[in-house]
């Protein structure tokens, strides 16, 4: 009875490491697996394969051996391991700057090719359906580059001698412009955040009645938008900022006014009656103030082709924050190339 007793237990052991070598080796197998299809940017694909990997290596082991409830014991690990592998926001593959910028210029081409065509593509299914991939591509490398929003830009502002007078006015100022939200227009953010990062030179060029127009020189945006993107939930109300065009490009203003009709859908033009002038940010400093002094100071109601009479940008800054709370301190970014 000792003896029985003795190898009773032996053959517990034995099974009890049996089992552990086989939920190792099982382990193992899914996260090559996993890793294996890496590039598959679908994630419910990713999770078919991996039950393809649990059904073929069950199949391969002993039949006496002990078996495992794969789906409830190893869901943990499944989900740790694609924590790891796919990026939290948006259930993807995580990619590279390279390789969403790259993503990003293709579907750029594919929107720019269809706004060509002379579809009305806010009311076109296909189109529709393209936009909202290009926006989501534009969401992810904003991310990807900036951070997480909020994101704010600075611009150094100049008032030259043409319009300083002898009154102590402060020759430079700033503007502080914050971002809109990304989940509403994130290309528009985007296209404004690399103006601002290949800034050169510019300034306001036009004093209308209702806007504060500028112009901008920079290394990196040379195309206008794709196309007009815009959202009801971001009007042009007053204080705002947005592009001007059709398209849209480099030149971008402050309403002064609230410009939901004259900038809004439909508006400056009769063939589309839902395109507007794409929206990206609300100016939060200087509104009171600097605003209204360079409509005070310009000349009125016309384009200055004579740079002496405008109000200069001689510099943009963008800033970031590390968390989604406007209170927090923000800090000028930095580019990692």
């Amino acid at each position: 009875m000792e003896d029985d007793n003795k190898y009773i237990k032996i053959e517990r052991q034995t099974n009890k490491v049996q089992r552990t070598v086989t939920i190792v080796a099982l382990f193992s197998f899914i996260a090559l697996g996993l890793f294996s299809t890496y590039e598959d940017t679908n994630n419910k694909s990713t999770l078919r394969r991996i039950e393809q990997l649990e059904h073929q290596h069950q199949a391969s082991l002993d039949s006496n051996a002990i078996q495992v409830d794969i789906n409830e014991l190893d869901r943990p690990l499944k989900e740790e391991i694609i924590r790891n592998v796919l990026d939290n926001n948006n259930n993807e593959v995580v990619q590279s700057e390279e390789e969403l910028e790259k993503e990003f210029k293709k579907l750029e081409e594919t929107v720019r090719s269809i706004k060509s065509s002379g579809v009305i593509m806010e009311a076109d299914e296909h189109s529709l359906e393209v936009t909202k991939r290009f926006q989501k591509a534009a969401h992810a490398l904003l991310i990807k580059r900036y951070g997480n929003p909020p994101y704010r830009v600075q611009m150094d502002i100049e008032f030259q001698d043409e319009t300083v007078k002898d009154d102590g006015s402060n020759r430079y100022d700033t503007l502080l412009i914050e971002m809109a939200p990304i989940d509403l227009i994130p290309y528009s953010v985007f296209n404004f955040l690399e103006m601002a990062r290949g800034y050169k030179s510019g300034g306001f060029h036009r004093n209308a009645g209702h806007v504060l127009q500028a112009t901008v020189q920079n290394s990196i945006i040379h195309k206008p938008l794709a196309f007009q993107e815009y959202s009801p939930s971001f009007p042009h109300i007053k204080g705002t900022v947005g592009y001007c065009g059709r398209p849209s490009s480099v030149c971008w203003y402050v309403s002064i006014l609230d410009n939901s009709q004259n900038h809004g859908p439909g508006s400056q033009q009769k063939h589309n009656p839902y395109e507007a002038d794409a929206n990206f940010g609300t100016v939060i400093q200087g509104m009171a103030d600097v605003v209204p002094r360079i409509h005070k100071v310009m000349i009125r109601n016309k384009f200055l082709n004579d740079k002496k009479d405008w109000v200069l940008v001689n510099a943009m800054h963008i800033f970031i924050t590390n968390h989604a709370n406007t209170d927090e301190e923000f800090y000028e970014w930095e580019s990692n190339h």
